[in-house]
């Protein structure tokens, strides 16, 4: 009976463990969700690009449009961004563009390289996302949620920069769709993630007995 429960305890904490990894991974395609995580939706840059300093290479895509949009929506809410790694809790909006990106040609499960020409660079230098919400009826991407792609900016020690990001099955995202620009970061001071604490928790609860069968021995 004793051996019955050990074993029993033993496939608890590898069915815990083997969840707890399975909700680290991106579902696929996409990232970290932290429903905790505190997303600040005002802009913190004033940028009004037009046409021409939105760059798709020839080939991949056409641009048939962009709009300075400012803050982000209501809807860019925690429970729907998968962040870019599982530390993150702080998501500052930079601004908001809407693009419209048709004409994929063979690029549609490929991907696009967008660069937003003469970005200002006043704002945050690094850790720089473009999040944008994936579409219903996507092949790639978890649908109705906002997914992150990595921004460089080129040159960042200069006033303005081009600041340049790929999207990755640009299906999934659009024609038109808002462009998110926000940085990224990690504090200590709350937001943290529940899941991995609530995860912990548990294989910490299911080793209880093993831990009990150990001292009986």
């Amino acid at each position: 009976m004793k051996k019955f429960a050990l074993l029993l305890c033993i496939a608890v904490l590898l069915s815990f463990a083997g969840f707890a990894f399975a909700q680290d991974e991106p579902g696929g395609h996409g990232g970290h969700v932290d429903p905790h995580a505190r997303v600040y939706l005002e802009a913190a840059i004033d940028y009004n690009p037009s046409s021409s300093d939105v760059v798709v290479p020839s080939g991949q895509a056409t641009l048939v449009g962009v709009a300075p949009v400012g803050n982000a929506s209501d809807d860019f809410t925690a429970d729907i961004i998968n962040l870019p790694g599982d530390t993150i809790n702080r998501v500052y909006v930079q601004t908001t563009l809407s693009i419209n990106i048709e004409n994929y040609g063979t690029t549609s499960a490929d991907h696009v390289d967008i660069t937003l020409k003469n970005y200002p660079t006043y704002g945050a230098k690094s850790h720089l996302y473009a999040f944008i919400k994936a579409k219903s009826g996507t092949q790639k991407y978890r649908p109705n949620e906002y997914h992150a792609f990595e921004a460089n900016l080129t040159s960042p020690d200069l006033v303005s920069s081009d600041l340049t990001f790929t999207v990755d099955a640009p299906a999934d995202f659009f024609t038109s769709n808002d462009v998110i620009i926000a940085e990224t970061r990690t504090s200590s001071g709350g937001g943290d993630s529940g899941c991995n604490a609530g995860f912990a928790g548990l294989l910490l609860f299911a080793a209880v007995p093993l831990i009990y069968f150990r001292k009986k021995k």
